[in-house]
């Protein structure tokens, strides 16, 4: 019967103390004792009410965790009882059993929950540390994420994770910052080391672009000046960014060349006064030449008649 309830109803025809109702075959009874049953009287029982309660008991052995039960305590048989699994921080839930105190037997388990046996019961389990993922953002250069050597992306609570970060061109420093990925909560990151918590974590690394100075070399005849994409004079930039000389020729001159070298004197190229900016300090020279007045007329022959 589904969603209902059972009745097991019986008439007895002599006056008795005791009276057991049975059922399937004889397997399930329940006693309706202490009391006299009289002859003719029809008497009735609720196997929801009448069964007998066995006890369910959690394994105090249990370690870096415990359950729950629904009912607790105790339940009577063939009921089903659902279990639930408190694990304490930074474990999980690796293997569960339920075992017959008397007879040892496993009880099958399916979705957290077992039927109640005949006996009493007892719920033991295994609980291991949980594996939290470790996941990375890095700008300006790379960093290795290592536990004792290894690189990894993933580590359990209590692993000390080392942080190395390596700058790229034209950057330096290295500011690491470890985040729950979660609640964004900061975790304590001292010599280059974090305790890896009870969460997954975020590490963080952002480098500082270096300022390269850019000197300039005197300029007879005109004058120059240097300036960033944005049209701005500038005295310094960074790796790559697009640098432009503007030249201005006195009158008479034009500009012969645009020379830019590093500190070791290695020559930057320019292409259309335009250079991208070295992972180094440079200095830029501007020549100017005299401008010609025109080109020369062509020579004649000059013959005497």
């Amino acid at each position: 019967i589904l969603n209902g309830v059972i009745y097991i109803v019986a008439c007895p025809t002599e006056e008795q103390t005791d009276l057991t109702f049975s059922f399937n075959g004889g397997e399930e009874t329940f006693a309706r004792n202490g009391f006299v049953i009289e002859e003719g009287v029809y008497y009735s029982s609720n196997p929801n009410v009448d069964k007998t309660t066995f006890s369910i008991t959690i394994d105090d052995a249990i370690e870096n965790g415990t359950f729950t039960t629904n009912p607790a305590g105790e339940s009577p048989w063939g009921e089903s009882v659902k279990f639930t699994p408190v694990p304490d921080e930074g474990y999980t839930l690796k293997s569960v059993s339920v075992l017959g105190d008397d007879s040892g037997t496993e009880i099958e388990c399916k979705k957290n929950s077992f039927r109640m046996p005949k006996e009493n019961v007892t719920i033991t389990g295994e609980f291991v540390l949980k594996t939290y993922v470790i996941t990375s953002s890095v700008t300006g250069g790379e960093c290795l994420i290592q536990k004792g050597g290894e690189n990894v992306t993933s580590a359990q609570m209590g692993d000390i994770i080392t942080v190395s970060p390596t700058p790229g061109t034209g950057y330096s420093g290295g500011t690491v910052t470890v985040t729950k990925e979660e609640t964004g909560e900061e975790i304590t990151f001292n010599d280059g080391k974090f305790t890896m918590p009870a969460s997954d974590v975020n590490v963080s690394v952002e480098f500082t672009k270096v300022d390269y100075n850019i000197s300039k070399a005197e300029a007879a005849n005109g004058s120059f000046v240097v300036k960033n994409s944005s049209d701005a004079v500038i005295t310094k930039a960074n790796y790559q960014d697009a640098i432009t000389v503007e030249a201005t020729p006195s009158d008479g001159y034009i500009v012969d060349a645009i020379t830019v070298t590093d500190a070791d004197s290695n020559p930057v190229t320019v292409s259309e006064n335009t250079f991208s900016m070295p992972a180094a300090a440079v200095t830029v020279s501007v020549t100017f030449k005299a401008q010609s007045s025109g080109p020369n007329p062509p020579d004649y022959n000059i013959e005497k008649w």
